[in-house]
Parts: C-alpha cells; sequence; structure tokens
C-alpha cells in the first residue's frame, strides 16, 4: 500500500492498495496501524478545522501544511524545502500606477544563475526536482503575483505602498534579497495611532504617534499640513525618507486628533481623559495612556482627600493624595492633631506672603486644597475610629482604594497553598457533540477544576493565542454552574472588540447553554458615582445574572456597582490590560469581590 499526495490549490492524501486503488476514507481504519504517524497528523488538521474528508482523500489547507515541522512533513511524504533564493525586482517607480514587481528564482543573488522552474502554488519544480517552498517564501510569491494581477486604477501610490510594506516585511523573515531601489524604501502602515499626551499650564496637548524611530517628525509632519494626508513623508534626519501610510479609518481618527490637539478647556479636558472611548476608535487607536490614573490627576481635577487607615493603630487619619505625570502618587498625611496645628500655621504664612500654594514635605498643595485638608482634617480628628461620612468628604471623582502591595506587602491570600496538584478532570455532558477537546485543553480544564476543589483564589491562564483559552474557561464556567450550590453570577471581562467572540463561541461550543448571557458595554443604565443606595440597587439586579459580559473601561467607569457584586468567578481576557500598578483600570480589576479570579493573556 502506498500513502501519496496530490496538489492544486490545496495539498491531497489518499491511499492506494496494492493494484492501484484508491481506498475510500470509510477503509482507512482497516490500515491506521500502517499509516499511523500520517493519520496522527491528518486527523489534529481535521480536529482543527483545517482539513476536511471527503470519500477517497483528506484535503488540507496550504499554509497548514507549511507551518509543520519538518520531520512532519517528511511522514507525509512531502519534498524537501526549497534551498535557494527569491530575487525581487522592481519594474517602474512606487509612485507609477504601471508599477510591477519582477521576481525570480536564483541559485544565489543578484548575479547567480536564474533557474527555469516551474510553480505551482507552494510547490516549485527545479529542473526536474520539486520543492516545497516555507511558508513566508509562499506567502510572498502569492503577494506579488496579486499585486502584478491588479488593474492600473488599483494601483495608487497608497495601496502600492500598502502592499509594498506587507512584502518587504515577509521578505525580511523569509530571507529574500531586493534590488537596490526596493532595498531603500521605508514605509510603515501602522496598526493602530498611539495616542500620547502633555499637560502643562492648565493645557492638555493630545499628540498622535506612530512607532517609527523618529516619532517626533512625525508629530512635526502631522502639524506641518493643515489637512490629513493619507502618506506623510518622514525624514530620519539623514538623508533618508519613512512613509507613513494611514487608512480611511486612522484618517478620520488623526482628523480628530487635528480638532483637540491643545485643549484648554476644563470640561473637555475631564471629558477626554475620563471616557476615552467616546472620542477614539479603540479598533484604530491605542488610547491606553488615559488608563493611568497619573494622567487623570495631573492637575485636571483636585487632588482628592482620602481617610487612611493608620498602619500602627486602628484610628482612620486624614491625608491628601497629589499626582502628577514625573513623579506618579505621593500621599501625605496628618497623622496626629500637631500635625494639623503646624499645617495651618504653614498654610496662614503662605497666604500672608500672597502665595498660591503651601509647600509641605517638598510638595505644593494649592491653598483651596490645603484648606479644604484642614477641614477634613478637623473633623476627622473629632472621631478617629470612623471615617468621615460620604456627605462629608470631597466625592468628586471618587475611585475605590485598594491595598495595591506596590511598596508595602497589605494584602496576602492563600498563603498555605500546596506545592503540588494532582489535575483530576470532570466532564461535563453539554460540550457540542462535535467538539473535541484537544490535550492542551483538557489538561488546562482540569488544572482550573482542581484549583477550585483545592479552595484556592486564582490563577494565570496563558496558553498562546489560538490555543483555545476562550473554550477552556467557558467549559470551566459550565462546569461550575452545575457542581456549585451557590447561586453567583460569573464575570468574563476583555477588550470590546473581543465581547462579540466570546458570546459565538458560547452558543457555538454548548448546546443547551445552561447560562443566560449578559452585555454591559456601550450604553448602560448604570451610576457611575459612589452613591450607596443606587449602587447597592444596580449590584442587586447584577447579582441575579448568569454570565456577565463587560469590557475594561466599563469596569473603570462603573466600579462603584460592579465591585460590589459577589461574583462566582471573574477572568480578564488579555489580561496585560491591567499589567500597570495604580492605573484605574488595574485598581478597578483588582477590587473585583470573586470566589475564584482568573487572568488570561497569550503575552505573559
Amino acid at each position: 500500500m502506498k500513502f501519496s499526495y496530490t496538489y492544486s490549490k490545496n495539498f491531497s492524501f489518499s491511499i492506494q492498495d496494492n493494484y492501484g486503488c484508491t481506498i475510500p476514507i470509510s477503509n482507512w481504519e482497516n490500515v491506521k496501524d500502517e499509516f499511523l504517524a500520517q493519520f496522527s497528523i491528518l486527523y489534529e488538521f481535521h480536529d482543527n478545522g483545517s482539513a476536511e474528508f471527503l470519500d477517497n482523500s483528506c484535503e488540507v489547507e496550504t499554509l497548514e501544511i507549511l507551518k509543520l515541522s519538518e520531520i512532519s512533513k517528511q511522514i507525509l511524504g512531502l519534498p524537501d524545502e526549497y534551498p535557494y533564493e527569491i530575487y525581487i525586482q522592481s519594474d517602474g517607480q512606487l509612485n507609477q500606477n504601471s508599477f510591477k514587481f519582477k521576481y525570480g528564482f536564483y541559485d544565489f543573488a543578484p548575479n547567480g544563475t536564474r533557474f527555469q522552474e516551474q510553480r505551482n502554488g507552494a510547490v516549485i519544480s527545479v529542473n526536474g526536482t520539486e520543492y516545497l517552498l516555507s511558508e513566508n517564501q509562499y506567502l510572498i510569491c502569492e503577494a506579488l503575483d496579486s499585486f502584478n494581477n491588479l488593474t492600473e486604477s488599483e494601483r495608487t501610490f497608497q495601496n502600492n505602498l500598502k502592499r509594498f510594506a506587507d512584502i518587504k516585511t515577509i521578505s525580511k523573515s523569509a530571507a529574500l534579497i531586493l534590488d537596490s531601489y526596493l532595498n531603500s524604501q521605508e514605509v510603515f502602515c501602522p496598526e493602530k495611532i498611539k495616542i500620547d499626551v502633555q499637560f502643562s499650564n492648565g493645557k492638555l496637548e493630545v499628540i498622535p504617534n506612530v512607532e517609527i524611530e523618529n516619532e517626533t517628525g512625525f508629530v512635526n509632519t502631522f502639524d506641518k499640513f493643515p489637512k490629513i494626508l493619507e502618506i506623510y513623508p518622514v525624514s530620519d534626519g539623514m538623508g533618508g525618507t519613512t512613509r507613513v501610510v494611514v487608512s480611511a479609518k486612522q484618517k478620520e481618527e488623526l482628523q480628530k486628533i487635528k480638532g483637540i490637539r491643545k485643549i484648554e478647556n476644563p470640561e473637555t479636558i475631564q471629558q477626554i481623559v475620563e471616557n476615552p472611548e467616546l472620542f477614539f476608535d479603540d479598533e484604530e487607536t491605542d488610547f491606553t495612556v488615559f488608563y493611568s490614573e497619573r494622567v487623570k490627576e495631573i492637575g485636571i481635577y483636585k487632588p482628592k482627600f482620602y481617610p487612611f487607615v493608620c498602619p500602627y493603630k486602628s484610628e482612620w487619619i486624614p491625608g491628601i493624595a497629589i499626582k502628577d505625570k514625573v513623579h506618579g502618587e505621593k500621599r501625605i498625611y496628618l497623622k496626629t492633631p500637631e500635625k494639623l496645628s503646624a499645617f495651618i500655621e504653614e498654610k496662614e504664612n503662605a497666604v500672608k506672603s500672597n502665595k498660591t500654594t503651601v509647600t509641605w514635605e517638598d510638595v505644593e498643595i494649592p491653598i483651596l486644597e490645603a484648606e479644604n485638608l484642614i477641614k477634613t482634617a478637623t473633623k476627622q480628628f473629632e472621631n478617629p475610629k470612623e471615617p468621615l461620612n460620604r456627605n462629608e468628604r470631597n466625592s468628586e471623582n471618587e475611585v475605590l482604594i485598594i491595598k495595591e502591595n506596590a511598596e508595602l506587602t497589605e494584602f496576602i491570600q492563600n498563603v498555605n497553598s500546596p506545592d503540588n496538584i494532582n489535575h483530576s478532570f470532570s466532564e461535563i455532558d453539554n460540550l457540542f457533540s462535535g467538539i473535541n477537546l484537544k490535550t492542551h485543553q483538557v489538561e488546562g480544564i482540569s488544572w482550573l477544576q482542581t484549583l477550585h476543589k483545592e479552595n484556592l483564589s486564582g490563577c494565570l491562564l496563558a496558553d498562546d493565542m489560538g490555543l483555545g483559552k476562550t473554550l477552556q474557561l467557558l467549559y470551566f464556567i459550565e462546569w461550575h454552574s452545575k457542581v456549585s450550590q451557590e447561586n453567583k453570577p460569573y464575570l468574563i471581562v476583555a477588550p470590546v472588540s473581543l465581547l462579540e467572540n466570546w458570546e459565538n463561541e458560547y452558543q457555538k461550543f454548548f448546546l443547551p447553554q445552561n447560562l443566560s448571557l449578559t452585555k454591559l458595554y456601550g450604553s448602560t443604565n448604570l451610576t457611575k458615582a459612589f452613591d450607596q443606595i443606587q449602587n447597592q440597587r444596580e449590584a442587586q439586579q447584577l447579582q441575579r445574572q448568569h454570565i456577565i459580559l463587560t469590557n475594561y473601561e466599563t469596569l473603570r467607569s462603573y466600579q462603584a456597582t460592579l465591585c460590589l457584586v459577589d461574583f462566582a468567578v471573574v477572568a480578564l481576557d488579555e489580561a496585560q490590560k491591567i499589567k500597570t500598578p495604580g492605573t484605574l483600570v488595574t485598581n478597578a480589576s483588582k477590587a473585583l469581590k470573586a470566589d475564584f479570579k482568573i487572568a488570561m493573556t497569550g503575552t505573559p
């Protein structure tokens, strides 16, 4: 018997008996012992959705074959990889609509011998010997052919540059050789426009950035032109130029930035830093800088008064938090009435000297804020055993203050966790019949289940992208909902662009679904302010839900309610969003209340 392949647009694998007749797929079970290694590869492709069993053959997508290891390719009887060079040349200039690429296969380039080759997709025949292109070699040949097949009307300067940027990127990873003209062209197509901010003298500056070496040059070029360009030529200062090509949607975002480059209106500043998602599209811009509480507090809002717990005795003592972009946060405590008296004296001396600020512990505190601190501190010392009531404090822009464990270890949980945990997998009966868990997914689910059974408080699930963390988490939730005696909701927090995928995968993987999904993002009826009665009422409604899907912005904005809910499980998808200590979204996430917390990320 013979295991063989044919190739057209995809690879087709089949088995012939000793008489040359093709064995139907339905009879492959009878010959599995002879072709066990080959079947293992093909069935894994099928399980992953990248192969299809027909009557007499197994069809596998080309790119999936090219991603295989060299040993797996040999097991499937595929040709050796192409060992020579591909040389790419320009035919014209990139700004011409007649521009094309020329490429050929050489023993060495550019001055070697060009082969008289025949290429059929990923398979190339050189002097009668077949070779298999690597994934990147195949992709670049397809990209070059695709470009050359464009009509002249489609070969605009912008489109030429975009296509060339992709081709040049692939050429570097595939070690392909470009001619001198193409090699000298530097093109950058940003995935997102990165937003940075600067705040000084009551003015907020919104700065667009792209990840090129001369970022300042891009900003200067952006400011130079009153209209938004499709292509920004940015000099590198050494005679070279990088052309930054922006998409139509990115142009719209740049137009927004152009209208708010420098803002002095305090209300507008407050709106932007508190809700950047209302001003910018997170699909086209990276505005994570606004997550930082440092940015939100650098003079844009008044410093907040917090009653802090004294670390030495069970009393509440007054303090003030001053934050700026350079130094971060500094907390000033007035631990005793004597300290308060000294502070009052310094304030009065500053007033007599017509100063606008009080200098205290090397920090400049505005006179008005100093007076507010004196008032609240005086009230706090009247009853040091209890924090001030909400209506006695400045409630403007309050947030939850957590034990951050930044400088001191203030919070410890489950310190006696066992060193070795034996995983045990508990199966559920409503996984869709067409879905088969992979070995690593079974291991991941059993790990989650066992950690929970051991009464541990959470974990980091860090499988690489594409390995099915979503399925593992949803399986764990379905299992938990069946074994738990408590009727608590589940919270999944993810970037807004992934929420629809979570919803679709839950419906796809489980039949029936035991739990209902509640989407909590975009327009909500929740209260942002810390209003105890209203927050409790809203939290009680959420407490009755099953699975709640939300995004990081909503969690940050409505923490007053969400952090009152007693969740069974909280899962943070793309958990690198909370990697920066002290930011609003990080602190709000850590303040959530749950029996079990899972951070999910492919980039731990």
